[in-house]
């Protein structure tokens, strides 16, 4: 009886060896191209003019900002002052 077992375990064995190996992978998405690397000590550059700073933007961009730090930092107030090449661009006191 043990002869005939060892060769049913081999048999079995030799069975089922060969899908071990073709089992379902999972599937690995290509890997993406590394962008170029730029070498060390080179800044990126902007090709577009930046946008004019006007007195109306920064008023814009505070009256949004200031007033929501403020209430989230439970700040009372404050007073903002803008200058663009000495030159006083806004002034303006804030208050929660």
């Amino acid at each position: 009886m043990k002869p005939r077992f060892a060769l049913l375990s081999l048999v079995l064995a030799l069975l089922l060896l060969p899908s071990v190996d073709t089992a379902q992978q999972p599937k690995v998405p290509p890997a993406q191209p590394a962008p170029p690397a730029r070498p060390a000590g080179e800044e990126a550059r902007v090709t577009e003019t930046p946008h004019e700073m006007t007195a109306p933007d920064v008023a814009a961009f505070l009256d949004g900002f200031v007033p929501m730090q403020l209430e989230r930092e439970n700040i009372a107030g404050a007073v903002v002052l803008v200058m663009v090449n000495s030159i006083e661009l806004i002034k303006n006191q804030m208050n929660a």
